[in-house]
């Protein structure tokens, strides 16, 4: 993700990934604490790999449970972009679990992955977004 909002390239994934920022994320956590940020991470990292890897995931198949968890982060025509690339990272997330045999490592890597990108939008450059 910071290669693509550093990028300043509206070729996608980079444009929908500022349009979300832009537009939902940096609006939500422009006046956060840091700690806001850590439990916001922490239980959606947690809630949703327990319900699209822990519960989908073993159900539907990987290919389906990402394209449900991109899906699902899509808010409107013009999130669809970001739709897609959620797709893509809960696929990754999806492989961080066959290979580990566990729900941890994709926890784990979700509340960071979530932790690290809200901590750069809200402490980061002000025209992170732009």
């Amino acid at each position: 993700n910071f290669a693509f909002l550093t990028a300043k390239s509206n070729r996608w994934p980079g444009g929908a990934l500022r349009y979300v920022c832009r537009m939902i994320v940096r609006p939500l956590f422009e006046h956060v604490r840091a700690w806001h940020i850590i439990v916001v991470s922490v239980m959606a990292g947690a809630g949703e790999e327990l319900l699209f890897r822990g519960v989908l995931q073993p159900l539907i198949g990987l290919p389906a449970s990402s394209l449900v968890f991109g899906a699902v982060h899509v808010g409107g025509r013009g999130f669809i972009g970001y739709g897609v690339w959620a797709a893509c990272i809960g696929a990754l997330f999806g492989w961080l679990m066959l290979g580990t045999g566990g729900l941890l490592a994709p926890i784990v890597a979700h509340a960071v992955y979530d932790a690290l990108a809200l901590a750069y939008v809200r402490y980061g450059p002000s025209d992170t977004c732009e």
